[in-house]
């Protein structure tokens, strides 16, 4: 169950929406915020949050995740049938928030820079599943055309695995590939920005 608001737009003429995937409900606004997730898992229903039976008695214009997010997401969680919060929609009618996705060839994948973390850490969309699935291992030493230059970098488990000073590569928290230097400022040492491209070469 996912409850979710981050919510611009209350009070506007954004949907409250409730979806079902194959493994999770997701519940909040239809700003594009849980399509991504939704896609991913494989959409079941979406309803629009329609009944005022599972709404607090009072809906506030500014407050939907008070009044009309958190009990929907309280009555699913005790079994609620999805379709009782309101009248079902196609999921194709959504608001759709896409991210980039990478692409896997045979020889090399393709991707780019989502965001720099705060510390300097470049975090790109290449998730752990394609770069093992063309032999990367840890320990490789992979060669990385980022931001039009070609790196060869240690692919390695954790920071404290090469020495400070010294730039890796490594699988995040969010299983997605990360190139970060040791106590350093991967973004600015390497001049690596959001939205830069990033190729990885298979090993040979």
């Amino acid at each position: 169950m996912f409850l979710c608001v981050v919510d611009p737009g209350v009070g506007g003429h954004r949907r409250a929406i409730a979806i079902e995937t194959k493994n999770y409900f997701l519940v909040g606004p239809d700003n594009g915020l849980m399509y991504p997730v939704a896609e991913d898992d494989g959409f079941r229903r979406v309803v629009e949050l329609s009944n005022p039976r599972y709404m607090l008695p009072a809906v506030s214009r500014t407050f939907h995740g008070r009044d009309i997010f958190a009990p929907a997401a309280a009555y699913l969680s005790l079994g609620l049938e999805i379709n009782e919060l309101g009248c079902e929609i196609d999921p194709r009618d959504l608001v759709r928030l896409r991210f980039p996705k990478p692409r896997s060839y045979d020889r090399y994948i393709d991707g780019e820079v989502l965001y720099v973390d705060r510390f300097g850490n470049i975090i790109t969309n290449i998730p752990d599943k394609l770069l093992y699935g063309i032999g990367v291992k840890l320990g490789d030493i992979l060669s990385i055309e980022v931001a039009g230059k070609l790196l060869e970098i240690p692919f390695v488990k954790n920071y404290s695995s090469v020495e400070e000073g010294v730039t890796l590569c490594l699988i995040d928290s969010f299983n997605l590939l990360e190139i970060s230097v040791n106590r350093g400022n991967a973004s600015k040492m390497l001049n690596v920005k959001e939205g830069d491209s990033v190729r990885i070469f298979k090993n040979t």
